[in-house]
């Protein structure tokens, strides 16, 4: 099997979502806040020289303001509904698809005979851009260091027109002598000012140190660095495409304001097992253990409580999670603490498959296969309209623990009134 990768990174993806729906912040600097309107977690382009990635928004406001900067409450539904059309393409686009996080996904494409993969790049933007509104950038490489490199490139040198082959030795090798070694996928910022000390500024450099010599600095992780930088491809498809499951599923979030009273903290609970287990039964997994933690005090005195049981079986029904979790709650409540934030973890993680040859009780296992139905209708109803379409009851609104918003745009893509209005 031929191995080349391209990876498809959409640009400044939660402000490109935004401006979809409001082309009148086009070339307007424009920043998205994180949950309670507190930090910048996506900048435009003409955002980034005036405030840094994560920078509380209670600091630069002045300087913002003095800019003419606008930002909008993160609009999480509306962006996952955008990320869902953008993958969708990219499965038309190749039968091997990684999604890496809502902005960004690795394709295998070295066996599609392909004769120009920066044409091919090309064309796959336009489609992408045509059909959804979302910019992006591409990189392809016959490793995922080498597409990772070649995307961050592509974002920076506008002249590539946001594609970039490193397939090609001679537009690699320019290129690597102007990618910082700390854009290096793998290297990052904690690792960058250890390699700078030893003489090490670009991938370029890193990529023709001695392969033996970083072996006994950073071990196995140090060699694939340079084997991957020299298109020696050490993540292939076993590990790119066929991951192992995941251990453990996490929903969390800081309310709105601070809770003391159970009633107001359990519908957070139950919305947060509903998100992680739908997210179980994306990837076909089943928990065998549910926890929950419950954090408190004031800032820069923070402290957390923390339980969790093993389940009868192992599952991946919402209602049933949902029940054990409430009664978690009950258990680590404590009625004279005011709550900043709860989070509840799925663990103990089994294949689907794997799990069903425990349910040796007929009766049992026609009420876990009814259960999955239901499971699945409920999943196949959010996928197909909108997500949160169809819920359960223990969500119910509770003022308070949902996050703030104050600024946040409209759900324009699942909501018939809320939908643009062309004069």
């Amino acid at each position: 099997m031929k191995r080349v990768y391209a990876v498809i990174d959409c640009n400044n993806f939660f402000v490109s979502c935004e401006r979809v729906f409001r082309p009148e912040l086009e070339k307007v600097p424009l920043i998205i806040l994180s949950n309670n309107d507190g930090c910048a977690v996506s900048r435009s382009d003409e955002a980034k020289p005036l405030i840094p990635m994560g920078a509380p928004l209670f600091k630069y406001k002045p300087l913002l303001k003095s800019h003419g900067v606008q930002w909008s409450s993160a609009n999480f539904p509306l962006y996952g509904d955008m990320s869902r059309r953008v993958m969708e393409i990219l499965y038309t686009a190749s039968p091997n698809v990684e999604p890496y996080s809502v902005d960004e996904a690795f394709l295998q494409i070295g066996d599609m005979g392909i004769d120009d993969y920066r044409q091919w790049g090309l064309e796959l933007r336009q489609q992408i851009l045509r059909w959804t509104g979302i910019p992006v950038s591409i990189g392809i490489g016959a490793s995922k260091t080498l597409s990772k490199a070649a995307v961050e490139r592509a974002k920076k040198d506008k002249s590539t027109g946001n594609v970039l082959d490193f397939t090609k030795s001679n537009i690699r090798d320019a290129q690597l002598k102007q990618l910082p070694i700390e854009d290096v996928w793998g290297v990052g910022r904690r690792l960058a000012p250890k390699l700078k000390a030893y003489g090490l500024r670009t991938a370029h450099d890193l990529s023709q140190a001695d392969r033996k010599w970083l072996m006994q600095l950073y071990n196995i992780h140090g060699a694939q660095m340079i084997d991957e930088l020299n298109g020696v491809d050490c993540f292939g498809a076993d590990i790119t495409f066929n991951q192992p499951p995941k251990k453990n599923i996490t929903a969390s979030r800081s309310f709105g304001e601070r809770l003391r009273e159970i009633n107001r903290i359990e519908p957070a609970v139950a919305s947060f097992v509903v998100r992680a287990a739908a997210r179980a039964r994306k990837h076909q997994l089943l928990a065998s253990e549910i926890g929950i933690y419950l954090v408190y005090g004031q800032h820069g005195n923070l402290r957390s409580a923390k339980t969790s049981v093993k389940l009868p079986e192992p599952t991946d029904d919402t209602a049933q999670l949902i029940t054990v979790a409430q009664q978690l709650l009950s258990e680590l409540h404590d009625s004279n603490l005011l709550y900043k934030k709860a989070g509840i973890n799925l663990g103990g993680l089994v294949p689907h498959v794997a799990a069903q040859q425990r349910l040796d009780n007929p009766a049992n296992q026609a009420g876990v296969e009814r259960r999955q139905q239901l499971m699945q209708t409920i999943d196949g109803l959010n996928h197909k309209h909108r997500k949160g379409l169809v819920g359960f009851a223990a969500e119910r609104s509770s003022d308070g623990w949902q996050s703030k918003r104050e600024y946040q745009s409209r759900a324009y893509t699942s909501n018939w009134a809320a939908l643009p209005v062309v004069h």
